[in-house]
């Protein structure tokens, strides 16, 4: 049966500015709990886009990433703070955290929806050791990076973990207001499954805007078109991969009778490692006085489309980040 989400934590709400992606200093925006076995000497590099990562108690909790030894060693569990997956404080547990049985993510020498490239990444992101570094979402605007290069190297629990209590990761982040507005949103898990963002602010009602949804950073639309370094993960599933975003109406802003107005991205495959923009994606509205946008309250359907036949099924509690900019 699919599911359908709407308000926070499913989208954390608008903002008109953000910030440039930044790799954070240890010691200085966060202090290292525990760095056992292969991060001992490699340490996973924090990187921040947005103060999400201050909201509630979301400073205060410990993140903790532990991997597991294999042919290809995989991350096995990751703890981040629960606001953001039910909106409740604390910490999440192993069961909010990843599908049971299943891993995060795999190492490896290629970016796929199944593993990071800790050896060739295409990325644009250099790390602490001064390698191109695939960055993964682990929460609105706060993503991790991987120092290690060899793919099987880890122990069985080796686990980092950090915090942000008693520091201000945001201090020396560079603030961008340019008229863009920011969200993020989360992947919806299976076909059928849609995620509604929260109301359109008042800067952007009844204005023409071009609109870029991307998972993950340290790469654009234009970079090789093989080994892209920003894939949701998936639990299971094959095929279809399609995700569209649509422009929604309504006279009253909780109403659950939004209309739809119209399509700004079509059916997109967000796994395509070929020619396509994969987890990159843009659409384009022309507001004029017969688009029928003339609703008072306007919204953002994120929808995985349902094709029939077998889909993929990704991890839940995936950020992508959704900006738009105002023509």
């Amino acid at each position: 049966m699919p599911t359908v989400n709407s308000g926070f934590p499913a989208s954390v709400g608008w903002k008109n500015h953000r910030y440039k992606l930044r790799r954070l200093v240890s010691g200085t925006d966060y202090t290292v709990s525990t760095a056992t076995g292969i991060f001992d000497t490699t340490p996973i590099d924090i990187w921040v886009s947005d103060d999400w990562i201050l909201h509630g108690d979301a400073a205060a909790q410990t993140y903790k990433i532990i991997v597991k030894n294999a042919s290809s060693d995989e991350v096995d569990t990751i703890y981040r703070p629960r606001i953001f997956f039910d909106g409740n404080s604390g910490l999440t547990t192993a069961g909010q955290s990843v599908t049971s049985g299943t891993s995060w993510f795999g190492f490896g020498s290629a970016d796929s929806i199944t593993d990071i490239d800790i050896e060739s990444s295409n990325s644009s992101a250099q790390s602490s050791l001064g390698n191109n570094q695939t960055l993964y979402t682990i929460g609105p605007g706060i993503y991790i990076g991987f120092t290690h290069t060899d793919d099987a190297s880890a122990g069985n629990n080796d686990e980092f973990s950090w915090t942000f209590s008693g520091h201000d990761p945001m201090n020396k982040a560079d603030l961008i207001m340019d008229g863009t507005y920011t969200n993020w949103v989360k992947f919806p898990t299976e076909a059928g499954d849609i995620n509604y963002t929260q109301v359109l602010p008042e800067g952007l009602m009844h204005r023409s805007f071009t609109l870029l949804g991307q998972f993950g950073a340290g790469y654009t639309a234009e970079d090789a078109d093989t080994s892209k370094p920003g894939f949701p993960k998936i639990s299971g599933g094959s095929l279809n991969t399609g995700i569209s975003i649509t422009l929604q109406g309504s006279t009253k802003e909780s109403s659950t009778r939004y209309f739809d107005i119209v399509k700004l991205v079509d059916d997109h495959d967000w796994a395509d490692t070929g020619s396509g923009s994969g987890p990159i994606f843009h659409g384009t509205f022309d507001s004029n006085a017969t688009d029928g946008a003339d609703a008072e309250y306007l919204r953002l359907k994120v929808e995985f489309e349902d094709d029939g036949g077998s889909s993929r099924i990704l991890h839940e509690n995936q950020f992508m980040r959704i900006t738009i900019t105002p023509c």
